[in-house]
């Protein structure tokens, strides 16, 4: 409609698209919770009401107009999905099974860093042993397909570091709104699952830097301590990055292998990222997430398939 189109006139065209449209009507949605447009959302009324949201959405736009302008001008779409947490952790934990050692994580595109705590979520993933925090009050559960996961020792951390262009501070109450107002809002399950994390993780969130990735790996990996193994993480992140930036990460890991060993999980749409290092096989859900490890030793990096999983973590398919 191009009454709403109008809305992004001052907006940088990179942040023209419709989800940063979504998130900032549900953020104003929220804050606003009794005008007829917000009581369509379930995430605000509890219930799900298309046909009032189309109705009264002219209306709310109009009245809300300023407020809608500035967020699509100073925000950008953050979708920090802490259900991805359960097959991150199990990932990690196969992808590094045959090391005795610690693991230093590093994020590339935390956002607020919340797969970097992934210990600290009670993780139930089918077929295998309750992970992470078994008491934490913030539970994830991944179903599983085809066969059970394999039997993988969980990783001890040692370190845990991101890093984000527009890092999202827990600690901020107006950042930590944003965040959850980037969750769809006919997703209550996902909304409510996010807000307790955020309780919790923003007690002791983990350090996330402003930077750009692909200028800051090399130094992030410079910093692992002696002792620890290095273990490069993303999630629906590199999507977001051109060939060229995708390409200089690759190099970066190969070059630092050279010094020491190290491993890298991936968890990135192969539809979205086609350049990416993967297996040959086809994957058997071609729209799933692609969940591969590359262990990369003096220069050389080796690709393996771990599984595939539902964008969201809803269900993880694990490949033996």
């Amino acid at each position: 409609r191009a009454d709403l189109r109008s809305l992004f006139d001052d907006t940088p065209p990179a942040q023209r698209r419709p989800v940063l449209l979504f998130a900032a009507l549900h953020h104003l949605a929220r804050a606003n919770p009794d005008e007829p447009f917000a009581r369509s959302f379930p995430t605000v009324a509890g219930t799900l009401n298309p046909a009032s949201a189309a109705s009264t959405l002219d209306a709310f736009c109009h009245s809300h107009e300023a407020a809608l302008r500035r967020l699509l001008t100073t925000r950008r779409t953050q979708t920090n999905e802490v259900g991805r947490a359960a097959a991150l952790y199990a990932g990690v934990a196969r992808a590094t099974s045959d090391l005795s050692g610690p693991v230093a994580l590093i994020e590339l595109g935390a956002s607020a860093g919340l797969l970097l705590a992934a210990d600290r979520y009670r993780i139930e993933i089918v077929g295998a042993p309750p992970a992470g925090d078994v008491d934490s009050p913030v539970v994830l559960r991944c179903e599983t397909r085809g066969a059970p996961p394999p039997a993988s020792t969980p990783p001890v951390i040692e370190s845990r570091v991101g890093v984000d262009l527009d890092p999202v501070d827990l600690t901020d109450d107006d950042d930590a709104s944003w965040l959850l107002s980037c969750v769809w809002g006919d997703d209550p399950e996902r909304f409510e699952r996010l807000r307790s994390a955020i309780e919790l993780v923003r007690r002791d969130p983990p350090p996330v830097r402003r930077g750009d990735a692909v200028e800051e790996l090399p130094r992030l990996l410079a910093e692992v301590v002696p002792g620890a193994h290095p273990v490069v993480i993303n999630c629906w992140t590199l999507t977001y990055l051109d060939v060229d930036a995708r390409a200089s990460i690759v190099d970066t890991i190969a070059a630092a292998s050279q010094q020491r060993d190290l491993t890298w999980l991936s968890m990135e749409s192969p539809e979205e990222t086609p350049d990416l290092p993967r297996p040959h096989e086809p994957m058997r859900s071609p729209r799933a997430t692609d969940v591969v490890a590359c262990t990369a030793r003096a220069g050389t990096v080796r690709v393996r398939r771990l599984a595939e999983m539902h964008p969201h973590g809803r269900w993880i398919d694990w490949h033996h």
